[in-house]
Parts: C-alpha cells; structure tokens; sequence
C-alpha cells in the first residue's frame, strides 16, 4: 500500500496589536495569536516526524518600522496555537496587528505507521 498523506487546513487569525503581537529577537520570530485552537495552525505529528504550517502574515506593523510580513515555514506552535514561532532574518524589533494566514499543505504519513489487514 502506498504512503498516505493528511492536509492542513486553510486558516487565519488576528495577530495580537503592537508591541506584543510580534518579536523578533536573534531572527526568531514569535507570533502571539487573537485566537487559538484554529485547525491549520497546529503542528502535525506522524511517528518521529512534526510538520509545522506554512504562515503568512500581512498587515502588520514594526515598532521600530522592520517589516514583519512575508511568508515562512513556521518552527514551533504551542499546544493551544495561539503562539507561533519561525526565523526571519531581521534586526530585534516588536510590532503586531495584522492577519496569519496557515496554507493548506500535506504531510505524508510513513507505510510503518498503517496499520495492515
């Protein structure tokens, strides 16, 4: 049987308002999130395997006027994923406000972890 593949869904959300909704510090990025719980945003596990969203953000503001937006590959989302981290290279800054956006996209799901028969 060939590998089978599980989707994350289309998702988006408010990001908190400056200076709290975004930080960048060392090109870490942290994204704290209106709401939480969305489907899309959560990070997916399949055995030894995490896939993060892939996130796009629009709209935001810098404190000290350093764009936020862009899109990336996200590397850590909290349990109730209303955090969400991922690089950006960048100078330390703050911002927030905006829309997240988590695109659709697949991650395969190893032949070893089906079950047969």
């Amino acid at each position: 049987m060939p590998a089978q593949l599980t989707i994350g869904a289309l998702a988006s959300s408010t990001i908190e308002v400056s200076p709290g909704g975004l930080s960048r510090v060392s090109n870490l990025v942290t994204c704290n999130l209106t709401t939480g719980g969305q489907a899309g945003f959560e990070a997916i596990t399949q055995g030894s395997l995490t896939t993060y969203p892939l996130v796009v953000v629009t709209g935001s503001s810098a404190v000290d006027g350093n764009s936020f937006n862009g899109a990336f590959v996200a590397n850590y989302v909290n349990s109730g994923q209303t955090e969400i981290q991922w690089l950006q290279d960048g100078p330390n800054d703050t911002g927030g406000g905006g829309t997240i956006f988590a695109l659709p996209y697949f991650t395969d799901i190893p032949d070893s972890l089906l079950a047969g028969g």
